[in-house]
């Protein structure tokens, strides 16, 4: 029977053919990853083994920048579908969608101190990823975006879109000038304390912001 099999072409042929579009299909999608040095390598994108991108130590903002700086991972697709990218940005973890996961250092010091209040009101940034966590992507002009922390972390990119086969991946450092802002409200709380002490109106809309960060 096996060297009937063997001496039939066509069938021989066509067992082949499918072996090849199923060990294909495997490794379907993949993700290039360009460094700022130059680098070039092609990553196969599984979800048994999730393409891991890792920021480096050499890749990372200087120290005295994290204050300021915001790492993200720039993802841009080859080949999407017809239908809009905002079908399936806004959710991740289904198999028929994007996903994601983060894998970081434990919540900052701030974090562990206000904890659990802290962290229910600010859950992305109190949020323990130090064994991966699902992320959302950000959508950042034709690139989608992964914020990460200056001091390092990965992102393991588990399955790509519906229509994706391939995509680029890059670094991206951002000068976040949000950070100045919060500086310029602290300094105003500080200097002048006793004028909001004695606000009425202050004390209303914190009543009022906090009920509605509560309900939220």
């Amino acid at each position: 029977a096996i060297w009937s099999f063997v001496q039939n072409k066509p069938t021989m042929l066509r067992v082949a053919v499918l072996a090849a579009c199923f060990v294909h299909s495997l490794a379907d999608s993949t993700i290039e990853f360009h460094s700022a040095h130059g680098e070039r390598e092609v990553i196969p994108v599984t979800a048994q083994h999730p393409a891991p991108l890792c920021l480096r130590k050499f890749e990372q903002p200087p120290y005295y920048a994290w204050p300021v700086m915001q790492v993200y991972l720039l993802l841009k697709f080859d080949k999407q579908e017809p239908k809009s990218i905002f079908n399936w940005i806004s959710t991740v973890g289904p198999k028929s969608r994007l996903h994601i996961e983060v894998k970081k250092g434990p919540p900052r010091w701030l974090c562990r101190l206000g904890y659990p209040w802290l962290a229910a009101v600010f859950p992305g940034a109190c949020r323990d990823c130090t064994k991966r966590c699902s992320v959302k992507a950000i959508q950042w002009a034709d690139h989608l975006a992964v914020p990460i922390p200056s001091a390092g972390g990965c992102v393991y990119i588990n399955q790509l879109p519906p229509g994706v086969h391939s995509a680029h991946a890059s670094w991206y450092m951002h000068f976040d000038l949000s950070v100045f802002l919060f500086l310029l409200i602290g300094m105003v709380f500080v200097i002048g304390w006793k004028p909001l002490r004695e606000s009425v109106t202050f004390h209303a809309g914190l009543g009022g912001l906090g009920s509605l960060i509560v309900i939220a």
